[in-house]
């Protein structure tokens, strides 16, 4: 049973932080984040679509480097990294983020990129430290959804196969967000994977109710007789 660690993006595509260059080429502003925009649609596009075709990738990859030419503003570097990390590029991936954060980022931002950064600690399997940085995410103040850092901790857990410790975080993710459909879903996934069949029906039927053409949920429901 599988719990896949996604990564988040809403924050980035809203945020617009303004960085005056004193010296070096004149930057175009508005022209690096058309580009960096084009870039995530196509990344967010090829992550909904389930495919993974190199040249859509590659295209995003292109787009983000023709907006850090414009402006080298972290998240555009931490979206460099993500879609190496897409293409495989694991050492590069890591090394972008890093300099992301280096430069110091406006603190909502700086709070994503972490978050995305954990999340590909987590798929290299350095998840002591993803699991550090997200607890330290859910005490800042600067980041606006603490209930994904919860959630994404408990996806650790049940990859690891301890169930009773991620059902626990799915559960404090669903406390702070009730709505939040993934935390329904995989703690209907933890709870009947440690027998606990109750809470997995029910999770299953808040899952259907918030979403009924929940393809994976209604195969569980039909397995488990709802």
């Amino acid at each position: 049973m599988n719990f896949k660690i996604y990564i988040i993006f809403p924050l980035f595509f809203l945020l617009v932080i303004f960085i005056v260059s004193s010296c070096g080429k004149k930057r175009n502003e508005k022209l690096g984040q058309t580009y960096y925009k084009l870039a995530l649609l196509e990344l967010t596009t090829q992550e909904q679509s389930q495919s993974t075709p190199d040249h859509t990738y590659r295209q995003a990859l292109l787009n983000a480097e023709k907006a850090l030419s414009e402006d080298e503003r972290p998240e555009y570097l931490a979206l460099k990294g993500t879609i190496l990390f897409k293409l495989n590029h694991i050492r590069e991936s890591l090394m972008y983020f890093k300099k992301a954060l280096a430069i110091n980022p406006d603190p909502v931002v700086k709070a994503e990129i972490l978050n995305n950064y954990a999340c590909i600690l987590a798929q290299t399997g350095k998840t002591k430290k993803a699991l550090f940085i997200w607890k330290n995410l859910e005490r800042n103040n600067h980041y606006l959804t603490p209930e994904v850092a919860i959630f994404n901790q408990g996806k650790v857990y049940a990859n690891k196969q301890d169930y009773n410790h991620a059902k626990s975080l799915f559960l404090n993710a669903i406390y702070i967000a009730p709505q939040y459909l993934d935390a329904h879903y995989s703690l209907a996934l933890a709870a009947f994977a440690c027998g606990d069949l109750k809470l997995a029906k029910n999770e299953l039927k808040t899952v259907l109710y918030l979403e009924p053409s929940h393809f994976q949920a209604k195969k569980l429901a039909k397995t488990l007789g709802l």
